[in-house]
C-alpha cells in the first residue's frame, strides 16, 4: 500500500455543530479527535457526508474518514476512531451520491499479474531518439456489480536525464483502471472481487498492497484522460495476509488470458450461485509448504464446489433412470394414509441424490489425469516416496477432513498432505479447462503455477 505522507498532520474537522470546534490527527488507520473549543458541556456532534467525516488542513488538502454513520458524537475532550478506509483529495468532494466514480489500482500485485513490458531506445538520424516498446496495454469490456465497465491494464515509463548518467528511460508501476459509474461504497466490493481473482491467478492469498486512486475523466490537450482526484487508503481484514513474492513467470498473468477468458475466470471465482467458489484454499507465501488442518478443509471444500458446479460424475444414465422410476413409484402411491409431506421429502432427497464424494473425486482425477501427469511427475522428482495409490490418497484426505470437522484429533499423514496438492491440481485443471485453456498448455505450465 502507498505510504501516507499526511499521517500525524493536524486537520480541522468540518460540519461540526455550531458550539464545537474539533481537530483530528491519525496514524495507521487510528484517528484521534480533539475538542478544541466548546462553550457548553453538551455532546459535540460531527455531521458526516454519506458516512464520511470531512476534514481540511487549510492548505487545499481534504481528508475523508469513513465511519459509516450520519453523525459522530464526541462526549469527552478526546475520541478515538478506528477505520479501514479513508481518502485524501486536492479538492472538496461535493456529492458522495454520484455514480460516476472510477478507480485505478497501481503497483503491488498489479505488477505481478500485468508485468511492465521492456522498453528499448533506438537512436535515429539527427540524434532523434525513438522509444520502441512491446504492447503494454489491454482493455476488457465486462460486467462488474451488474454494471457495464471497461478494465484497462497498462504499464508506463518515465524519462530522466542527468549530466553524469545522460538520458535514460525506465518502466513504472503497472496499473489497472476500472472505468464505469460506481459509487464510493462499491469500491469495497470491487477490491474484494479482484483480490479473489488475483489470488487464483497467483495461487496465493493477497492483500491490497497496490494503492488505489479515485479517477475522473478530464480533457487534456483535447484528449480525454482519466486523472487522479484522490488517493485511497484501505486496510483489509481477515485471511488475506500478504502479497506474493512469486515471480510473474510462475503466475497466470493477464496477458496469458484472452478477454473472454479473463471475464469467465472473474465470474467463476466470484460466482454467487448456490455452488459458489471457495478461494480460501490457496496458501500464503510463508505457509506454502505447510499443510494445515484449515488448508485441508478449505481445499476439499473448494473441490466439492467445482464437482457440484460442473456436475462431474453427478449421475449416469442408469442412475437417472433408476431415480426416475423411484419418483414415478412415489407419485403412484395415492393412498391417503401416506403423508404428502413424506412423499415431498423423498422426492426432494432424490432430486439431490448423487454419488459419494470419494467416487466423484476419483472420477474427476481420471478426467484430469492426462493433464496432471506432468505435475505428478514433478512432485515425484521433489519427493521420491510420493504415493501412487490415488484411491488411498482420496480416502485418507476425506477421512481426515471429516474427522477434524467434528473436532477429532489426529496427525496429518503423508497421504493427506499429498491429497491436498493433488486436489489443488484438479481444481485448477477443471477451472482452466472451463475457460478454454487446452490440455497441453495446462500440462506444461501447471507445475509452475502451483509453486
Amino acid at each position: 500500500m502507498k505510504k501516507d505522507d499526511m499521517e500525524n498532520t493536524i486537520f480541522n474537522v468540518l460540519n461540526v455543530d455550531k458550539e464545537g470546534e474539533v481537530v483530528v490527527r491519525y496514524a495507521d488507520f487510528k484517528f484521534e479527535f480533539f475538542i478544541v473549543r466548546k462553550s457548553s458541556p453538551l455532546d459535540t456532534i460531527i455531521n458526516t457526508k454519506n458516512g464520511y467525516i470531512e476534514c481540511s488542513d487549510g492548505n487545499g488538502k481534504f481528508l475523508y474518514v469513513y465511519c459509516g454513520s450520519s453523525t459522530l458524537k464526541i462526549n469527552s475532550l478526546k475520541k478515538f476512531l478506528n477505520t479501514n478506509f479513508y481518502f485524501i483529495s486536492n479538492g472538496r468532494f461535493r456529492n458522495f451520491n454520484e455514480k460516476g466514480f472510477c478507480f485505478r489500482f497501481s503497483g503491488g500485485i498489479i505488477n505481478k499479474v500485468f508485468p511492465p513490458y521492456a522498453l528499448t531506445l533506438k537512436e535515429e538520424k539527427d540524434n532523434e531518439i525513438i522509444i520502441e516498446k512491446q504492447k503494454y496495454h489491454k482493455e476488457i469490456d465486462m460486467k462488474l456489480l451488474d454494471k457495464s465497465a471497461k478494465i484497462s491494464f497498462y504499464s508506463g515509463y518515465q524519462y530522466s536525464q542527468s549530466i553524469s548518467k545522460g538520458f535514460s528511460i525506465k518502466e513504472t508501476d503497472s496499473s489497472m483502471e476500472i472505468i464505469g459509474e460506481f459509487s464510493m461504497q462499491e469500491l469495497f466490493k470491487l477490491e474484494y472481487e479482484f483480490s479473489r481473482l488475483f489470488s487464483f491467478m497467483t495461487f496465493r492469498k493477497i492483500e491490497n498492497d497496490y494503492f488505489i486512486d479515485i479517477i475522473l475523466p478530464q480533457k487534456i490537450n483535447n484528449e480525454e484522460r482519466y486523472e487522479s482526484v484522490a488517493t485511497c487508503f484501505y486496510r483489509t481484514i481477515g485471511e488475506r495476509k500478504s502479497s506474493t513474492k512469486k515471480d510473474f513467470l510462475n503466475i497466470i498473468t493477464v496477458n496469458l488470458l484472452s478477454n473472454d477468458q479473463f471475464v469467465e475466470l472473474y465470474n467463476i471465482v466470484n460466482s454467487k450461485n448456490k455452488f459458489g467458489f471457495n478461494i480460501d484454499f490457496v496458501p500464503e507465501d510463508e505457509k506454502f509448504n505447510l499443510i494445515s488442518k484449515t488448508r485441508i478443509k478449505e481445499t476439499v471444500s473448494a473441490l466439492e464446489c467445482m464437482l457440484n458446479k460442473y456436475k462431474i460424475y453427478d449421475k449416469n444414465k442408469e442412475t437417472e433412470n433408476f431415480i426416475q422410476e423411484l419418483n414415478e413409484e412415489i407419485d403412484s402411491k395415492n393412498d391417503e394414509s401416506i403423508d404428502n409431506e413424506i412423499k415431498a421429502q423423498l422426492k426432494n432427497a432424490l432430486r439431490y441424490a448423487t454419488y459419494p464424494i470419494k467416487k466423484r473425486i476419483k472420477a474427476a482425477y481420471i478426467q484430469c489425469e492426462e493433464v496432471a501427469n506432468e505435475y505428478i511427475e514433478y512432485l515425484k522428482k521433489n519427493k521420491k516416496d510420493f504415493a501412487t495409490d490415488i484411491d488411498k490418497i482420496i480416502e485418507d484426505t476425506l477421512k481426515y477432513r471429516d474427522n477434524n470437522t467434528h473436532n477429532e484429533k489426529g496427525g496429518i499423514s503423508e497421504n493427506v498432505m499429498e491429497g491436498v496438492v493433488v486436489f489443488d491440481a484438479i481444481i485448477y485443471i477443471i477451472v482452466l479447462e472451463q475457460i478454454g485453456f487446452n490440455k497441453e498448455y495446462i500440462s506444461v505450465n501447471l507445475s509452475q503455477w502451483l509453486q
